[in-house]
């Protein structure tokens, strides 16, 4: 299961399942709604804390080390 019109926000593969970048579905929202916080909660409400079944998409966080 992909998340529509997000292709380029996904960063790999569990095997069965995508695995997607949290930022860049943020950022991928952010230009479509036009607002960042509008864009937190539809990725956190919408995608995050939505289940579609054993195929549902994983979201992560990316942290860099300095």
């Amino acid at each position: 299961m992909t998340i529509d019109d997000c292709d380029s926000c996904i960063i790999g593969t569990d095997g069965v399942r995508y695995v997607y970048c949290y930022d860049k579905l943020v950022a991928h929202f952010q230009k479509k709604f036009g607002d960042y916080i509008e864009a937190v909660e539809w990725v956190e409400f919408n995608i995050i804390g939505a289940y579609y079944g054993k195929e549902t998409p994983i979201v992560i966080k990316l942290f860099k080390n300095n």
